[in-house]
């Protein structure tokens, strides 16, 4: 699971698989799309929860779900409005690291608007928490993805704006091998995601999915 993943759907997801199946042991490992993806397509793990690295043909995305970004700073840093990427890019920033896929999509919009010799980075983050961190004392401005749990709560103090058009999707999934059999616990596992992305919250208990997930699998 990445991080952004843990944050939000890992209590609602693992709680609900519990229950469902309580004798099935798990081995939970974090890490980004990055790092995740290929050790799905390794066979190393059975299920990603992250956002989709890069097309493949031996993963299959089972669910997604659009994140929402926000640009959050102290109010050190005025962002003028109207809000423009040229406005804003007139501040430092803080951003994830080069592999994250928030990274690469805030980059790919630069390079697409001629503007990325414009971003100033004052902070690499490698999780998203180091992130606000350095946003909240004073490094500069961040780009920071929206759930529903608790990175949204991290968020509370801080100036937030919706950032100006032109982002590129960045989705939540659940993935699994295209060529692997999936034994019923397992696609349970991936149906109690799917059902928490759907949820749109990582607040709604766990026995409020177990009955939808029992009538899918």
């Amino acid at each position: 699971m990445s991080g952004y993943a843990i944050a939000n759907y890992a209590g609602t997801i693992l709680q609900t698989f519990h229950r469902l199946f309580p004798a099935v042991s798990v081995r939970l490992v974090t890490g980004e799309p990055a790092e995740a993806v290929p050790l799905l397509e390794q066979g190393r793990v059975d299920v990603v929860v992250s956002s989709p690295w890069v097309a493949s043909g031996r993963v299959v995305v089972n669910a997604a779900a659009p994140i929402r970004f926000d640009l959050i700073s102290t109010p050190r840093f005025r962002l003028r409005k109207p809000l423009t990427w040229e406005a804003v890019l007139e501040h430092p920033f803080v951003l994830a690291d080069r592999n994250s896929v928030i990274r690469q999509a805030f980059e790919e919009l630069l390079r697409r608007q001629n503007l990325l010799s414009r971003l100033r980075i004052a902070v690499e983050a490698s999780t998203l928490d180091l992130a606000t961190s350095a946003v909240r004392a004073g490094w500069g401005v961040g780009l920071v993805p929206l759930g529903p749990a608790a990175l949204t709560k991290e968020l509370r103090g801080l100036q937030r704006h919706r950032p100006p058009a032109g982002l590129p999707r960045v989705d939540i999934a659940v993935m699994c091998r295209r060529d692997v059999y999936m034994p019923r616990y397992q696609r349970a596992f991936v149906e109690i995601a799917a059902q928490a992305f759907r949820a749109g919250t990582a607040n709604r208990k766990a026995s409020s999915l177990t009955g939808a997930v029992l009538r899918q699998i």
